[in-house]
């Protein structure tokens, strides 16, 4: 019989279906399988090419045995948005509060999928504590989340709209301060899909420390990774208190890039309208964004139409342009809050963009 160390070091590089076979050998061999095999889990009913049944079976497996549920460190759950799932729902709410060793979860389905009730009570019939949770927007665990989950490290929250209200502001600051000082907060705007290419962060609402915001990206791309890789991310938006607090905004955005390297278009939203101060701060940040192709920023309150979006940048924006451009190769807009784009023309001087017209007098689109 082999120590069980050097089972261990074998079975780590075998894959699932080797895996099911080695389990057969004798029972050492088993127990060191099924501890691999129910450590990491991943279903998606009714995603086209899985077979409904296959995670049907998982989730009894699971119910039938208290053993294997207590393997699971990790479970993803996504349920494809255009079908219904009752079924499978009902039998993961049995599921979760045996899996009393859960540290990682993901559960993202629609409200006409699944009800909101039944998952929230099943959570709260749960023991596990949480390092990384996602979950849909229209499920509504905040409160479960705020009562019951403080030693998260990374709460990432599907279904976001790229226009955030006051409220959901408010809740979402709720949720950091102060119940978990150590998480770090991101949103994503597909709610039931597998991938996604634009995620928000909220480096506003982090506690700071001397005076230093202490907040980083390492645990949002931890987090992400597991269920697809940084690359997929795009758009990216971060929420600032304010463009002339230079530690807060080069700290933030340099472990964004130093973490998502594909960024192409970034908007930063801001508190305090005093954009146009120290703008040599930006400027030195962007050119780690290797992929940046434009630059957009806005206020907090863009979703009141009647919000005020003026201030003294107006009188700058040529300026702010050239001076946050300067050292991105790549970058050729730059929008403000006003709603002006500008972009380089051909001697290479910042100029308001004037959309081309058709013939007719119309707008292109």
């Amino acid at each position: 019989m082999l120590p069980t160390e050097f089972i261990r070091y074998i079975a780590i590089y075998l894959p699932n279906e080797q895996l099911t076979v080695f389990a057969l050998a004798n029972h050492a061999f088993r127990l060191e399988a099924e501890r691999l095999l129910y450590r990491d889990i991943e279903l998606y009913p009714g995603n086209p090419g899985i077979k409904y049944g296959v995670v049907q079976q998982c989730l009894d497996t699971l119910l039938a045995s208290p053993g294997k549920a207590f393997l699971v460190h990790s479970l993803a759950v996504v349920f494809w948005p255009i079908v219904v799932h009752k079924q499978i729902g009902a039998q993961l709410c049995d599921v979760l509060p045996m899996l009393t060793c859960l540290k990682h979860l993901d559960i993202r389905a629609r409200v006409s999928q699944w009800s909101p009730k039944d998952i929230e009570a099943a959570l709260r019939r749960s023991t596990f504590e949480l390092s990384t949770f996602r979950f849909s927007q229209q499920l509504q665990l905040f409160n479960w989340v705020l009562e019951k989950q403080a030693s998260l490290t990374s709460l990432a929250i599907d279904g976001v709209e790229h226009y955030i209200s006051a409220d959901q502001l408010a809740l979402y600051r709720l949720l950091l301060i102060p119940s978990h000082p150590n998480m770090s907060l991101s949103c994503y705007d597909r709610d039931g899909h597998n991938t996604t290419n634009l995620m928000i962060v909220f480096p506003a609402f982090a506690p700071a420390v001397d005076g230093i915001t202490c907040w980083s990206a390492d645990p949002i791309k931890s987090h992400f990774t597991s269920f697809g890789p940084p690359s997929m991310i795009y758009c990216f938006y971060v929420y600032l208190s304010s463009l002339s607090d230079e530690e807060t905004l080069v700290r933030s955005l340099r472990s964004i890039a130093d973490n998502f390297r594909m960024i192409g278009h970034l908007v930063i939203r801001v508190e305090k309208k005093d954009i146009h101060l120290n703008p040599k701060a930006l400027s030195s940040v962007l050119p780690c964004f290797g992929k940046l192709r434009s630059l957009c920023i806005q206020y907090w309150d863009i979703w009141e139409i009647d919000g005020d979006r003026t201030g003294p940048y107006q009188d700058r924006m040529p300026q702010l342009a050239a001076a946050w451009a300067e050292g991105s190769r790549g970058m050729c807009a730059v929008g403000f809050p006003n709603e002006v784009e500008m972009v380089p023309d051909d001697a290479g001087q910042w100029i308001q963009y004037v959309p081309p017209f058709h013939p007719d007098g119309n707008l292109y689109d």
